[in-house]
């Protein structure tokens, strides 16, 4: 990538953000007018992503998932937010109910910004060296690659035989995919969940503001997602679990800020229009995770409970239509596909429904399953507790528990016992959710992984119980928020060594204040006075131009250095796939066939080249792996690869593809331990395999 296409990639996103922003912004002042501050912020970030998710799925389904339609459908859809809003008064004066004092807001922000530096520090590692997360080199990064190489998103995607995944919904991912296209490169990727860290926060604090304790709700919210057992795997990385708990804060903070009186008193109903943008973050992360239609439904079935009389009907539509909006593009394709807008469940009761015929996983063990065994506790659950949530991870949980119930059984505030709600519903389907604790019986051995799961009940428990504190004295309250900070700097276990040195602390220092500072500078800004806005506008410009100048050496060492170098993962190196990707690295606009889920490495530096795993489609959309030779060869010659990665498919020591794979017209060009790259010449013959013993 040269200079002149990285500079017209940011010229594109500018304008996509700027007309879909602007539209955003004359839209909120139409219909939450009287919003200010931070919820109204809250509101147009909402609605921006909202317009940007729906003009990209437009664009996608329509198969023209090119530069051009996606900034012709943005500015479009732009123009029309503000034609039907009303014009933008300069000099906006927010005055929130009293929060804590300046004393606590900078304690918030100092935490806040500590936890941003992390996140930003893994960041900037990923933008040194590229993205290794398991879970994104399996399918979080190569389905919005594919987006990104046919323009089209209605095809399903077979990245794997495991867990369904070609079913997955991806809202997050199609963000990413963006990021590809117009800039030819993933050089977005490693910075997203950075950006929904930062609205997550945000909306944390909302929810706190009109109970004045937004300082201790914002800080809650920054230690859940500090923990290990999300900052490890969301940080500087393509997964999209950041993405649904951000929208799901968000849309519990919408409904907080639209069902309250200036009195303090809980108002009968929520604001229409606050319900309709509520709904179109229900639906953003409704659309990114399945784990999300739990509590999600949740939401939905409290606001329609908790309308005013007569008006429930009328809620049910203002909420549910945007959700549907933002929400349901995915399960109406796997609808399309399947018959079944859910595939992974194959009945209901007695009801049998339409789907693949193919298991989940092997093990679909639930905690639940393991709730009171007493070896399985002692064994896998307090270990992974303790390396995912912290040596007091009871103690938090305990907390986060109580902030449930504490929301449960208040009656005051309506939209705190739907919020409540939600994240009790989101602890029970992480108890019964199947493969939680998956492994062999009695050998949860993958319960760490799922513990992302857990991470909306908690981080959701955790800002309750700080809401819950509204209740008691200023003393109490302060009491509150040192242990929250006290916690966010302990319980995260970041130590010097962290840093790989002073270089990459001040970038990661950097990175988190262009996410966290200069939004609140250009938000002061814009409230002085009539001319306000335009100098924020002025103030913008100046540091997006030098935030431009600044990452092209940065983006340019990247390109250079990306899966090419020995600093990866040891769980990488164990399984021999650093060379492997840095050979792929080189190639461009090759079709290669592999037998490996950890696949997106071979995509190539432009992410050009062509990758499929090698397995059998079924006529009910089923995905299985080949388990012997014939079949191996049949699907090779079919694919008309250019290259075949004969690897075992997690890991391990097996070459039986590499067997199958050899002949006269297969040509070794890379050995890595059992991993074998071969150049393919001709076609192979199913005839040769003989007694090739299977998989």
């Amino acid at each position: 990538m040269n200079l002149g296409r990285y500079l017209l990639g940011v010229g594109e996103l500018a304008l996509i953000l700027g007309s879909l922003g602007y539209g955003a912004a004359r839209l909120r002042a139409r219909f939450l007018g009287e919003w200010t501050g931070a919820p109204a912020r809250l509101a147009e970030l909402t609605i921006t992503v909202s317009a940007l998710l729906l003009a990209l799925e437009a664009v996608g389904a329509a198969q023209v998932l090119d530069p051009v339609p996606i900034v012709a459908a943005a500015v479009a859809a732009g123009a029309a937010m503000a034609w039907i809003g009303r014009p933008l008064l300069g000099g906006e004066r927010s005055d929130p109910p009293p929060q804590m004092g300046p004393a606590a807001t900078a304690v918030a922000l100092a935490v806040i910004m500590v936890v941003a530096v992390h996140w930003g520090t893994a960041a900037e590692h990923s933008f040194s060296v590229g993205l290794y997360e398991g879970d994104e080199n399996w399918y979080h990064l190569p389905y919005p690659a594919r987006f990104a190489q046919e323009g089209s998103i209605t095809a399903l995607h077979y990245a794997s035989p495991d867990y369904l995944s070609w079913f997955h919904p991806v809202n997050s991912e199609l963000f990413h995919g963006m990021g590809m296209i117009l800039f030819d490169r993933d050089i977005l990727s490693p910075f997203l969940n950075l950006v929904w860290l930062a609205v997550a926060i945000l909306a944390a604090w909302c929810i706190g503001r009109p109970f004045g304790v937004a300082p201790l709700t914002a800080v809650a919210a920054a230690l859940a997602l500090d923990l290990p057992v999300f900052a490890e795997t969301q940080a500087g990385s393509a997964m999209s679990d950041q993405f649904g708990v951000t929208f799901l804060l968000v849309a519990a903070a919408i409904l907080l800020n639209g069902g309250r009186r200036a009195d303090g008193e809980s108002a009968a109903g929520v604001d229409p229009a606050a319900l309709a943008v509520a709904g179109l973050a229900a639906g953003l992360a409704l659309g990114g995770k399945l784990s999300f239609l739990g509590p999600v439904a949740a939401l939905f079935a409290g606001v329609v409970l908790f309308a005013a009389r007569g008006a429930r009907v009328r809620a049910a539509w203002m909420f549910g239509l945007p959700l549907l909006a933002t929400g349901s593009f995915w399960y109406l394709r796997d609808l399309w596909y399947t018959g079944n807008p859910f595939p992974y469940v194959s009945e209901i009761g007695p009801l049998d429904l339409p789907g693949p015929d193919q298991e989940l996983s092997e093990n679909p063990f639930s905690i639940a399953h393991y709730l009171f065994d007493g070896a399985v506790w002692s064994d896998y659950f307090v270990p992974g507790l303790e390396e995912q949530i912290g040596p007091v991870w009871f103690l938090l949980i305990a907390v986060a528990v109580c902030g449930i119930v504490a929301a449960l059984v208040q009656r005051r505030y309506r939209m705190v016992t739907v919020l409540g709600g939600a994240a009790a519903i989101s602890l029970l389907f992480y108890l019964l959710t199947p493969a939680a604790a998956e492994g062999p019986e009695g050998m949860p051995r993958e319960f760490t992984a799922g513990l992302r799961v857990f991470e909306p009940a908690l981080l959701i428990g955790l800002v309750l119980a700080a809401l819950a504190s509204a209740r008691v004295g200023p003393r109490a309250r302060w009491a509150a928020l040192a242990a929250a900070a006290i916690a966010a700097l302990v319980a995260t276990s970041r130590e010097a060594s962290f840093w790989e040195g002073g270089g990459q602390l001040a970038a990661a220092i950097l990175i988190a204040s262009l996410v966290i500072l200069l939004p609140l500078v250009l938000t002061a800004i814009a409230r002085r006075g009539p001319r306000g806005p335009a100098i924020a506008g002025v103030v913008g410009t100046a540091a997006l131009v030098v935030s431009v100048g600044v990452a092209w050496p940065h983006t340019e060492d990247y390109l250079e250095h990306r899966y090419r170098t020995d600093d990866a993962p040891e769980y990488f190196k164990s399984l021999s796939l650093v060379p492997v990707y840095r050979w792929a690295s080189d190639q461009e606009d090759r079709r290669i066939g592999t037998s490996g889920i950890l696949q997106y490495g071979l995509y190539g530096e432009d992410l050009s080249n062509h990758v499929q795993f090698i397995g059998e489609v079924g006529s009910d959309h089923s995905f299985r792996e080949l388990t012997n030779c014939r079949d191996w060869r049949t699907a090779v010659n079919e694919g008309g690869y250019d290259y075949v990665v004969a690897m075992p498919r997690y890991g391990g020591r097996r070459e039986i593809q590499a067997r199958w794979t050899r002949g006269e017209d297969a040509v070794p060009v890379l050995h890595s331990g059992p991993i074998t790259v071969f150049r393919m010449t001709g076609t192979l013959d199913p005839a040769d395999c003989g007694t090739l013993p299977s998989l």
